[in-house]
């Protein structure tokens, strides 16, 4: 029978030089976290420093390419929404589909909580570091439940299915909901918005896919951009524009509606 002895003082040799490894090994894995955090750091600080358009641009976005008279989607909001930028309050979206335009609301409002709705169901595999409700924008239950949640929302951004029923259903459940001062944002209303009804209709659908080009047809309800008509954009607008205009007048209306702004492809409406 043998047995393997260590001499005292070996094992005090041996535990120092462990001691003296593993600390080295733990230096260098600190250095390593704190580079890390150190470009993290210095990333969001560099986040915290650009423009909406910039974080559009780098997270990948249309909304920071899509121009119309020289200014993107991106650029016109950085106009309403800069004095907001360090408040802490909730933002949604409805349509979230790659979780692109998430990512830069979150890079752009670093305090505030940001999320999603979107009709598809992999669309919150796709965005897995927000919160984002699977369902059809028209659900007025879902959306109440929605708002119940987030007290604070105080801004809607609305990029989904540009169906104008669905559109108008979900400004109907959702802008009454908003403080003193929020905002609601529709995009994309001309030219889908506008359908068939329109003069340049026919030039915009020449090869006949208009009206299924929208990717949430998989799930959402049987409608298409075909549906859509010119007068019912129009009547809309003009509906909001009567609210602004004479609600503290005419009890027949909300006067919930403290503005209107009409940009290209684009409705802004604030709340009183």
């Amino acid at each position: 029978m043998y047995a393997c002895t260590v001499s005292p003082r070996r094992s005090v040799e041996r535990a120092r030089e462990w001691s003296v490894d593993s600390g080295v090994r733990r230096t260098r894995l600190w250095k390593l976290v704190a580079k890390a955090s150190e470009r993290i750091g210095f990333r969001r600080r560099q986040e915290g420093r650009l423009s909406l358009e910039s974080l559009g641009l780098i997270y990948g976005t249309d909304k920071a390419t899509h121009i119309r008279n020289g200014r993107s989607y991106c650029d016109i909001y950085e106009d309403y929404l800069r004095a907001r930028r360090g408040r802490r309050f909730t933002l949604l979206e409805l349509g979230v589909r790659h979780g692109v335009s998430l990512r830069m609301w979150n890079a752009y409002f670093r305090r505030a909580s940001v999320i999603g709705l979107d009709v598809d169901p992999g669309a919150a595999d796709r965005a897995p570091d927000f919160q984002v409700y699977v369902g059809s924008q028209d659900d007025a239950d879902l959306l109440r439940r929605i708002a119940d949640e987030h007290p604070s929302l105080e801004i809607v951004v609305d990029d989904a299915s540009h169906m104008n029923p669905l559109t108008f259903a979900s400004f109907e459940t959702l802008f009454p909901r908003l403080p003193s001062g929020g905002l609601y944002i529709i995009e994309d209303l001309a030219p889908g918005a506008y359908g068939p009804d329109w003069p340049g209709a026919e030039a915009a659908n020449v090869d006949g896919a208009w009206g299924t080009a929208w990717p949430g047809h998989e799930y959402g309800p049987d409608v298409s951009l075909l549906d859509n008509r010119q007068a019912d954009i129009e009547a809309f607008r003009n509906r909001l524009a009567y609210d602004c205009d004479l609600g503290p007048w005419d009890e027949s209306v909300s006067g919930e509606v403290a503005f209107v702004h009409v940009w290209p492809s684009l409705l802004i409406v604030g709340r009183t």
